[in-house]
């Protein structure tokens, strides 16, 4: 019986992005399928106004769209996709994507190869380097020391090498590039959209899924390249940013959803003398650089 692979991209505007990374997908997924594979991609416009819908309808017909209002953010669109693809497309994988992420020419087909003697009970996630500069991993899987509180993304900003050939084990997967059966997710639910609309839904949705008992194996043959600069805001240096950084759902240091996070997924006191510590150093950081360059 044929198999369905559905890529949920959630996009708000940035249709110079959605253009490059739907002409890609439509080559490399049309050359991956097979009697035994289909491709399905489902792209969530969570209400953009720069003509997202309308260019996608008139060169990519083939694509599924599904809408928000602008005020689904990442994890609502993520879940409003695989809602739809789950029950509209009856899928048997769901294939987390960013419109900023481009992939090696043969990732589907090693996709497919990887689901064909895989593990239903298996996440698979990819192996994610930066745009630039070139050969630089961005996330080979992530760490999370659920006593102590260390958490990091195995292998940032480090040049790609042997320790990165062989499958790892991780404790959390990124929101790009992570394939789920049907089975987990209707085993786990949802992301959590109310806590984590934006950041720190990846790592709470993944950390979830481990606790029920299922692997997350980062799998050097698939292979992405994220654009890293694309997404996020931070304080740049500017006062004026400084604080709504700690608090802007477009953020990466969002204190509140850093200590709700550590709140559901580490089990003592000291792991939030790693979140303290962070935010120490954040602002530390940010007087050193204003004071001395």
């Amino acid at each position: 019986m044929r198999k369905t692979i559905a890529i949920i991209i959630p996009v708000h505007n940035s249709l110079s992005y959605t253009k490059k990374c739907l002409a890609g997908l439509e080559d490399l997924t049309a050359k991956a399928s097979s009697d035994a594979w289909r491709f399905e991609v489902v792209l969530v416009d969570d209400g953009s106004d720069d003509g997202t819908a309308e260019w996608v309808r008139a060169h990519h017909p083939a694509v599924h769209l599904c809408f928000g209002d602008g005020n689904l953010w990442w994890s609502g669109g993520i879940n409003l996709g695989m809602q739809y693809a789950l029950n509209e497309l009856q899928t048997d994988y769901i294939l987390w994507w960013n419109n900023d992420i481009h992939p090696a020419n043969d990732y589907f087909d090693q996709l497919t190869n990887l689901l064909q003697r895989g593990e239903l009970s298996t996440v698979y996630g990819s192996k994610i380097y930066k745009s630039e500069p070139p050969g630089v991993i961005w996330s080979f899987g992530g760490f999370f020391h659920h006593r102590w509180g260390y958490s990091f993304s195995y292998g940032k900003d480090l040049p790609d090498g042997d320790q990165f050939l062989k499958p790892l084990e991780a404790d959390w997967l990124p929101g790009m590039g992570s394939v789920f059966s049907r089975e987990i997710i209707e085993t786990v639910g949802e992301v959590n959209a109310a806590n984590f609309p934006q950041y720190h839904a990846d790592v709470d949705y993944t950390c979830r899924v481990r606790k029920t008992g299922h692997k997350l194996i980062v799998e050097p043959k698939l292979r992405i390249w994220n654009d890293t600069g694309h997404t996020g805001q931070s304080h740049e240096l500017r006062f004026g940013r400084l604080l709504p950084a700690l608090y802007d759902i477009q953020s990466p240091d969002h204190f509140r959803k850093e200590w709700l996070l550590y709140r559901k997924h580490a089990p003592t006191p000291l792991a939030f003398l790693v979140v303290i510590k962070k935010y120490i150093g954040y602002f530390l950081n940010f007087l050193k650089n204003k004071l001395f360059f």
